[in-house]
């Protein structure tokens, strides 16, 4: 079994670090590659010394801030910070896009994915135990979101030999006192499907407890940092499927499938589960939980934490805490949050105004109950968005519902997610949005909600690069999704990267060849373009015929191609619509932008302005259909009031 390593021992093997091609010497503050010196300033350094210290674990920005510029003010950090990455991606020619060292992870931090080994001389390694030794350089891994490397950590940081010999001697007691691991040749599974449960409780109208339970093991498997989870959105098209689940898991880019069925007996309720190693086709763990229906939540929990431990993720001791403390619940009010929450998945102003009754009824029955208020929360923020509802009306109620479900369970997620939105779209609180869109995405790292929400506030920030790495792991999570590749077109689209947005759109629209928003963010791109036939022709290929919207994004383009007749035209037929229905300040903003009528258009921004017009604000700070009202003061202005 070896011998104990002495402390020097420890303080020697730490010395060099070694990834790929590269090593590291954290005493004499050199790094190689190949042997020959690079040059790397003090904080790259500092930075790539505390990643490679826990390699494979998450380093947050809040701990390089406090190590590494403890004294500096918020703005100093970031800048410095973001600095540091570059020079150090730039030293280990690594990329953002496509990492094989340094991971982002979008508003939380950073990540090294690559193999990391000791690098001591042989003669130093002789009476060392088998996990202190040197290995062949494997190279660098390819996929980080496949591979989960379990090198122990061996590394320094800087300057704290002694914390370090203690963390080493720690885990080689450990593993000396644990029984051999069996063999496999299985590779770590570190992404997740969890495909629609079937509903074994009789009829048609049981299946929202069926989808609801399933989206509530989606949720909870997703809370866990280690874990990718893909998104219901994409499994959902599953359901019923006779698909092998080897072919699903390709599609999916999922490592392994969980499935299983739900019955329902009055206020029993039962959940078996299987999990297949979707490589393979190896059934891995199997298991039948029947609870009362009041305890659901804990069954729920108990499922998640069950799967976690069969495929050794590695939860948090915040993510332990949240799935072993479980409230129960009213069974009636659980049953109408799930009817809500089905519901909900009709978005329009029918089934968004049916969830609200459904929550409101859950609350009724069970006022200590945190889902329903979060759930109402997020139906609010959607009447407001969409002008279901005035959006003074209805943001104001979305705001005290997310305070209400965080005042009674502080770990809500979706509570955040909902209060991040409000903060970036209506509050335009800044400092706040910041700290709501970073809780959220903490709490829930696979929400595809909060991904979005946070990646808008951080190109309205400037920091289009994390934005955008943000939104393509939201792809990588709900791949078959139209709405996941929406949102990457539309955060191209802000940072201007425009041959990346028409591919995102265009792959929504092989999706959902109806989906109104691709057809739309397609038409703004070609706008942008100067393609304007193709823009008009992607604003007319639009689900949402007629509606006030499309009207004004085909006087835009119309204005844009000097085409004026037309453009104003469509102005005439969006004042008449106005006369029937509630249209939108912004809209006319938008035609007489389109015309190069800046005195008209500054007029109805202000109206907008006024009315939190979301179509228009916040993002027409870096909307590119914004640009020729940019250099006239009235602008600067606009942004000045925004707090921009």
């Amino acid at each position: 079994m070896g011998s104990h390593p002495s402390a020097k021992q420890v303080s020697r093997l730490a010395e060099a670090i070694r990834f790929g091609v590269f090593e590291l010497n954290t005493v004499t503050g050199e790094l190689r590659k190949h042997g020959l010196r690079i040059k790397l300033q003090a904080q790259p350094f500092q930075v790539l010394s505390l990643l490679l210290a826990r390699p494979g674990e998450l380093v947050t920005r809040e701990e390089l801030h406090l190590k590494l510029w403890p004294g500096d003010t918020f703005v100093d950090f970031e800048q410095g910070l973001n600095k540091a990455i570059n020079k150090l991606r730039e030293a280990l020619s690594d990329d953002r896009e496509t990492p094989r060292y340094i991971e982002t992870l979008p508003r939380r931090g950073y990540r090294f994915i690559a193999q990391v080994m000791n690098a001591q001389p042989p003669s130093e390694r002789s009476g060392a135990p088998a996990m202190f030794a040197a290995q062949p350089d494997s190279g660098v891994t390819a996929s980080p979101q496949r591979t989960r490397w379990r090198t122990p950590a061996l590394f320094l940081l800087l300057g704290v030999m002694v914390l370090l010999a203690s963390a080493v001697w720690s885990r080689w007691a450990r593993q000396q006192a644990s029984p051999p691991a069996s063999v496999t040749t299985a590779a770590p599974i570190r992404s997740l499907a969890v495909l629609p449960l079937q509903n074994l409780s009789g009829g048609h109208d049981q299946e929202y407890f069926a989808d609801g339970m399933t989206d509530e093991l989606i949720t909870d498997l997703g809370q866990m940092s280690a874990l990718r989870v893909i998104s219901r959105t994409s499994t959902v098209l599953y359901k019923g499927t006779a698909k092998p689940l080897p072919q699903i898991g390709r599609e999916l880019g999922a490592d392994a499938i969980v499935e299983g069925a739900v019955f329902r007996s009055g206020n029993r309720v039962r959940i078996t589960a299987q999990l297949i190693d979707a490589r393979t086709d190896h059934h891995v763990w199997a298991h039948t939980y029947e609870r009362d229906l009041r305890d659901v939540m804990g069954l729920q929990d108990e499922v998640a934490r069950d799967i976690a431990n069969e495929i050794s993720v590695q939860l948090t001791p915040q993510e332990q805490a949240r799935l072993a403390t479980p409230r129960p619940v009213n069974p009636d009010a659980y049953d109408a949050y799930m009817k809500g929450r089905s519901s909900m998945q009709v978005f329009n102003d029918v089934g968004v105004s049916t969830a609200i009754k459904y929550f409101e009824r859950a609350i009724e029955l069970d006022p200590a109950y945190a889902a329903p208020f979060a759930g109402l929360a997020a139906a609010y923020s959607a009447q407001g968005f969409n002008y279901f509802v005035p959006p003074r009306e209805a943001y104001p109620r979305a705001k005290a519902a997310a305070a209400k479900a965080l005042s009674l369970d502080e770990n809500s997620a979706d509570a955040y997610s909902s209060l991040c939105w409000t903060d970036v779209h209506f509050d335009w609180d800044w400092q706040a949005a910041g700290r709501d869109c970073t809780r959220a995405l903490e709490l829930d790292p696979n929400s595809p909600d909060a991904a979005f929400t946070a990646s808008d506030y951080d190109i309205l920030m400037g920091r289009t690069d994390e934005a955008l790495v943000l939104l393509r792991q939201s792809v990588e999570r709900d791949p078959l999704a139209a709405g996941s590749h929406v949102s990457l077109g539309w955060g191209c689209f802000e940072s201007r990267r425009y041959d990346d947005a028409i591919a995102a759109f265009r792959q929504a629209l092989a999706l959902d060849p109806m989906d109104s928003r691709a057809w739309v963010g397609l038409g703004h791109t070609y706008v942008e373009k100067k393609m304007y036939p193709e823009a008009v022709n992607a604003y007319g290929r639009s689900a949402a015929l007629k509606n006030y919207t499309e009207v004004a994004d085909l006087g835009h383009a119309y204005g844009r191609a000097g085409e004026r007749d037309k453009a104003l035209k469509a102005l005439e037929e969006l004042k008449q619509l106005s006369q029937r229905e509630h249209v939108a300040p912004g809209a006319f903003a938008f035609i007489y932008t389109g015309l190069g009528d800046k005195d008209q258009a500054f007029e109805w921004l202000d109206k907008a302005y006024e009315e939190r017009d979301t179509a228009w604000f916040p993002m027409i700070r870096v909307n590119p259909m914004s640009d020729p009202l940019r250099s006239d003061p009235r602008f600067q202005d606009l942004i000045r009031r925004l707090g921009l």
